[in-house]
């Protein structure tokens, strides 16, 4: 567990994941593993991919995250890997409080790591590092590409017998006009950081604010695979995808914006929507 583990940890190049210690602090460190765990080449390296984007401008920030969390506990698997979206400043404290994610998670970030009021979040789970040899994280942010402050933060797990897998979250620029423009950049920005040298296969998760019929063939033209669409095939209805539109309904047509997608070694087999019906109970 991390709390044995932070003990041993030998520095790598890249940034830290942070993770809460018996010392009920919250601790940031580069995980390399003294035991250097094995994995035959010939068996698949598994892991869940979880990705969620909470919207920032609704009210009730602090009520919604714990609801989210509460609802990710009790899944019936923890997920290894969550991509957060929209992650306002005040969902911070709940976060960092939470003794599901002290327990089980490694966060990129415990407090806003940009200007804008909401970014993008990572987590890593304890069982998932205990698989690999080192992981670490970076935020690449999109510069010029974006005047909302848009990144793709990612982190790098490095597995014996795998190589280098690069998982990413990102939320794409939104609306029409600049954001039109941007998007197909951000996301060719996105896929050469998971194509670079060493990268083995990797995974970018999110919001992708496809607003547009002209942008439903992005991540092929980007050269990636929807893992949506690789998994579920032509054996499924438009709306079954569908991730926006609903809570509340939005000028936006319903459609699927969030999704996930794989280059390289990685690819899905098996993909679907979560937290459909989810209530946030409120006391007055």
């Amino acid at each position: 567990m991390l709390n044995s583990l932070i003990r041993s940890l030998t520095f790598t190049s890249g940034d830290g994941l942070y993770g809460y210690t018996r010392q009920s602090q919250w601790v940031r460190e580069i995980i390399a593993s003294a035991t250097q765990p094995t994995l035959d080449a010939t068996q698949a390296f598994k892991f869940w991919v979880l990705t969620w984007n909470i919207d920032f401008m609704a009210p009730y920030i602090a009520e919604r995250w714990k609801a989210a969390l509460e609802h990710i506990e009790v899944l019936e698997q923890c997920p290894d890997i969550l991509l957060f979206q929209e992650t306002d400043r005040d969902a911070f404290p709940v976060l960092r409080e939470s003794t599901f994610v002290r327990e089980n998670y490694l966060l990129s970030n415990i407090s806003p790591p940009t200007k804008s009021s909401y970014s993008t979040l990572l987590l890593v789970s304890r069982a998932l590092v205990e698989r690999c040899t080192s992981v670490s994280c970076a935020r690449a942010p999109y510069g010029e590409l974006t005047k909302m402050h848009r990144d793709c933060l990612y982190v790098d797990l490095d597995v014996a017998g795998h190589g280098r897998i690069r998982v990413a979250s990102t939320h794409l620029e939104s609306l029409q006009g600049f954001g039109t423009t941007a998007r197909p950049k951000q996301l060719g920005f996105a896929a050469n950081l998971l194509r670079a040298r060493g990268i083995a296969g990797g995974l970018v998760g999110g919001d992708m604010n496809c607003i547009g019929e002209a942008e439903a063939d992005l991540p092929e033209r980007t050269g990636l695979v929807d893992a949506w669409t690789a998994v579920k095939g032509a054996s499924f209805s438009e709306s079954e995808g569908h991730t926006w539109g609903y809570q509340p309904p939005s000028k936006f047509p319903r459609r699927r914006m969030d999704k996930i997608l794989t280059v390289g070694q990685l690819r899905a087999t098996s993909i679907e929507r979560f937290g459909c019906g989810s209530v946030t109970m409120l006391d007055y």
